[in-house]
């Protein structure tokens, strides 16, 4: 109805569509199951299945495989991770930094500062997770793009690795995309900044 319509329009609408819903439910089995133990990673979907509201039988089944689908990619990274010697140093990490705009052509990242607001771009955010991995490993070459180039090594050789999990149909598809990312992008200057 028209009311319905206007309460959504104006941010009122509290229920998530299912599809943002499967992205939580992911999320939280990564966040739970970090091991990727796949019997747990499928108990986690299970258990909140049943808060998913999908207008037909037939859309619960499609989304249903889909998350199966998703849960066994997870696994399978997961798994990985630990072939890899892969270690979490964050979960759902926060982090938050100002881009100082008083010099459009160099723009500076800096702390927060309340008395140069008028100045500062404001960006915070969290990431789903950042790993660690000994040097030579954590390329995961199946979770990567297209054209990707071997990473570099970081401090003491180790790789810092920032796992952005994408549920969604409209992630980005092709290297310029990613590169030209905002939200990859202020994830990058944050572990940059050691900021998470």
């Amino acid at each position: 109805c028209g009311l319905n319509w206007v309460v959504s329009a104006l941010g009122g609408d509290t229920v998530l569509p299912p599809s943002a819903g499967l992205g939580t439910i992911v999320h939280e089995a990564m966040e739970r199951v970090p091991d990727g133990d796949l019997e747990r990673l499928r108990a986690v979907v299970e258990e909140h299945w049943p808060e998913l509201d999908f207008e037909t039988a037939w859309i619960a089944r499609k989304e249903r495989r889909r998350a199966d689908l998703y849960i066994e990619r997870l696994h399978a990274y997961l798994s990985a991770v630990a072939r890899d010697g892969g270690r979490v140093v964050a979960a759902e990490g926060t982090f938050r930094f100002a881009v100082d705009l008083t010099d459009p052509d160099a723009p500076v990242v800096r702390a927060p500062d309340p008395e140069r607001a008028a100045h500062q771009a404001l960006v915070n955010g969290a990431i789903d997770r950042v790993e660690v991995y000994p040097a030579g490993a954590g390329e995961h070459a199946a979770a990567r793009g297209q054209r990707w180039t071997e990473m570099a090594a970081g401090e003491a050789g180790e790789r810092v690795v920032v796992v952005d999990l994408k549920t969604g149909k409209y992630e980005p598809d092709t290297e310029s995309a990613v590169a030209a990312h905002a939200q990859l992008s202020a994830y990058q200057i944050a572990v940059q900044e050691g900021l998470v």
